[in-house]
């Protein structure tokens, strides 16, 4: 005795100076075992974990390594394993374990026993991670500096390649695009912006970068030329450079900036801006003053060979023209498809259209009572005071607006600005226009207007591309009219199933109130009668106490479909060997005088709630116990496969089975293939078997031949 006390004092001090400790899980106990030394090592009290504690000490990301090598121990994969996971201590911090398990088996090869031994490798991991993230840095140290090197040869590439760009392209937009994109690249400044003056305004045309805070809104799209931003370049013609100490540039309310203004002549009369500014550097080196003079010069002559061939370039700019019509008709077609919001519809079709016309305006009008209401305007209107009015309402016997809505049909008007009406109301400006009923489920609903400043005639393509354009404006209102509608009816149909469950829930408690009077007085009635009760009476009250049996069933099982619905899930490892052993024993009871051979393979742990499984597979296996009644040696099969997201559970008997073609209706409520006097049942239990697992995540399917069996199967996510 004294030896085997100093020989497990001795490897107690092995395992304490190994930084290990021992382990232990007796399956048929249900109960574990760890040494003083793994508690201490591990920093937990329990030294009698059962299987539940034991994984909940696993950290949750590594329950499923865990879980799986349980499985392959389970099923004779292996017999020895060395894993790495994360252990949870009490007081909650993680520490990296290394657990080497063996498996002691009994004679059939039942799993019987799992030991081991286990030790803290925290250290080892962290000083690895150390490593990963030090080679990590070092690595994107180099690609940095890798990335600075190609970003150099970069920029001074980017800038030849718009040198010989400039010599001979045209097109203002890419020119300004190029310069501002090579001045970011060369001189690494925060923002580089070109704009074109339209009336008093700057309105942007490109930009690339931006700038911090406040000083974000020099990126708009749409400044006045007296703003802070622009004023030391107003009435200047010179390339301007303005320093963070300059006054301009101390504007109270927002940081200093250092800016560049290039002021550039554009084809057509127009005036352009090529800027740069950066909040980063206080002033602007000669070397970054040449490079922004060089690009904004080579910007210049471009522009000015861009005007030489603008004339040559009108037929071209024509048939582009029409290019873009058929593009904006394809867009129009794909982007209506997406959108449902009447309104935004309207726009979206509206700001398509104006694609064509750029310089035009789009209006959509609706009648409302005795009014025509503006409801969407979108493009120049040229008079706000004009539109202010509109938008207050226009009367309904409107010659403009009532003929097209009236006849149903598209009016153009090649003079429409020399009309009474539209000069008397400001709008001759507008030299044509069009008005076209837009028309949803055959009822025209509003008016589509585009009005052009332009003097010329409507074409033959520009009205069949507006006509198209409206006609698909029409059919998408409908469709989102019809999707709004659906979901209307989706919501109304949820409430209304809701409303239903709880009205059955109700019911099924009101109804045992009068099922208890009609048996109690039923029974009173037999008493009261005694002996004399004739046969026929005798009978007849017999029929009164089963009829109301049947109904007590009937209103149990609503509560119980009612119930499913309503109970909350708490999900947990569920091991379903073990819930078939226990409902096999709860259903003995039902097959005492009866021969049946249950083959149940082995079964996996799953996560789910274990109270409503339960109900799954009483109703499941309790069925093929009812309907292979007829069979004088009954055979019942469970076993499951094992699929990529999920366990499928498999339940088949060999007895009456069902007709293939109405297996659709067997998981519906109330719903019965055989006669009450063939097989009892109430036509709820395969409904409450769909709603679980449904709620589980999973789906439920049968198959069957009449007179060969029939097989029942759902399925588990494997993780929930």
């Amino acid at each position: 005795m004294a030896d085997t006390s100093a020989s497990e004092e001795r490897l107690r001090l092995a395992l304490r100076a190994a930084q290990q400790g021992a382990w232990e899980y007796d399956f048929r106990a249900g109960v574990g075992y760890r040494s003083p030394e793994l508690q201490e090592l591990l920093g937990v009290g329990n030294g009698a974990p059962s299987l539940g504690d034991y994984l909940g000490n696993v950290h949750p990301e590594d329950r499923p390594l865990i879980l799986q090598n349980f499985e392959d121990f389970r099923r004779g994969r292996q017999d020895e394993a060395v894993i790495l996971y994360r252990f949870l201590r009490d007081d909650g911090r993680a520490l990296w374990v290394e657990q080497h398990t063996m498996v002691e088996r009994d004679e059939s090869g039942e799993m019987v026993r799992l030991y081991g031994l286990s030790r803290d490798v925290t250290r080892s991991k962290e000083t690895e991670r150390e490593l990963v993230r030090l080679n990590a840095d070092l690595e994107r140290r180099v690609q940095e500096r890798t990335r600075e090197l190609e970003e150099e040869r970069a920029a001074l590439a980017a800038f030849a390649a718009f040198t010989g760009r400039a010599a001979g392209a045209t097109d203002v937009q890419e020119l300004a695009g190029h310069a501002c994109e090579v001045l970011r690249a060369v001189l690494d400044v925060e923002l580089t912006v070109y704009y074109e003056r339209v009336d008093d305004r700057w309105q942007m045309r490109v930009a690339s970068g931006d700038l911090p805070g406040e000083l974000a809104g020099l990126r708009r799209g749409d400044l006045p030329v007296t703003s802070p931003a622009f004023a030391p370049i107003l009435g200047v013609e010179e390339v301007t450079f303005l320093d963070a100490a300059h006054p301009e540039s101390q504007a109270p309310g927002r940081s200093a900036v250092t800016a560049a203004y290039a002021p550039l002549p554009v084809p057509g009369g127009a005036q352009g801006l090529l800027s740069m500014a950066s909040v980063e550097r206080p002033a602007w080196s000669e070397r970054e003053k040449a490079i922004f003079r060089a690009v904004s010069d080579s910007f210049r002559l471009a522009l000015e060979r861009a005007g030489a061939v603008a004339q040559l370039q009108a037929q071209k700019e024509e048939a582009l023209g029409r290019n873009r019509a058929l593009e904006a008709f394809a867009q129009l077609s794909r982007d209506l498809v997406l959108e449902t919001d009447r309104l935004a519809l309207v726009g979206r079709a509206q700001d398509i259209v104006l694609k064509l016309w750029p310089e035009g305006l789009a209006a959509y009008f609706e009648p409302e009572g005795e009014l025509w209401w503006l409801r969407s305007q979108v493009g120049n209107t040229g008079h706000p005071e004009v539109w202010k009015r509109v938008g207050r309402g226009l009367p309904r016997a409107t010659p403009l607006l009532l003929a097209p809505w009236s006849a149903g049909e598209a009016f153009y008007h090649d003079g429409f600005g020399s009309l009474p009406e539209v000069a008397r109301a400001g709008l001759a400006p507008l030299r044509r226009a069009a008005l076209l009923p837009v028309v949803v489920d055959g009822a025209p609903v509003g008016l589509f207007g585009v009005g052009l400043p332009l003097q010329d005639t409507w074409q033959a393509a520009e009205r069949a591309f507006l006509d198209t354009a409206v006609r698909s404006l029409g059919l998408a209102l409908e469709r989102a009219q019809s999707v709004t509608q659906l979901a209307e009816e989706q919501r109304k149909l949820a409430a209304a199933n809701e409303e239903l469950e709880a009205f059955a829930y109700s019911v099924s408690h009101d109804l045992r109130t009068p099922v208890r009077h009609i048996m109690g007085f039923n029974q009173l009635l037999r008493k009261t009668l005694g002996a004399a009760a004739g046969e026929k009476s005798t009978r007849y009250l017999t029929v009164i106490d089963e009829a109301t049996a049947r109904m007590n069933t009937l209103i149990d099982a609503m509560l119980d479909l009612s119930r499913t619905s309503r109970l909350p899930l708490r999900p947990g490892l569920v091991d379903l060997g073990e819930l078939v052993r226990d409902v096999r024993a709860e259903l003995e009871v039902d097959a005492a005088d009866r021969q049946v051979e249950w083959r149940v393979s082995p079964l996996p742990l799953v996560i789910g709630d274990p109270d409503t499984l339960r109900q799954v597979l009483v109703n499941l296996l309790s069925n093929a116990l009812k309907y292979t009644r007829p069979r004088p040696q009954a055979h019942i099969d469970v076993w499951t496969e094992e699929r990529p997201e999920a366990w499928a559970v498999f339940v088949r008997d060999d007895g009456v089975g069902f007709d293939p073609r109405y297996s659709g209706k067997l998981f519906g409520v109330f719903q019965r293939l055989h006669r009450q006097d063939e097989f009892e049942g109430t036509g709820v239990g395969l409904a409450n078997v769909r709603r679980i697992i449904n709620r589980h995540g999973g789906q439920v399917w049968a198959e069957g031949v009449p007179g060969g069996g029939a097989t029942f199967a759902f399925s588990l996510p494997r993780q929930t």
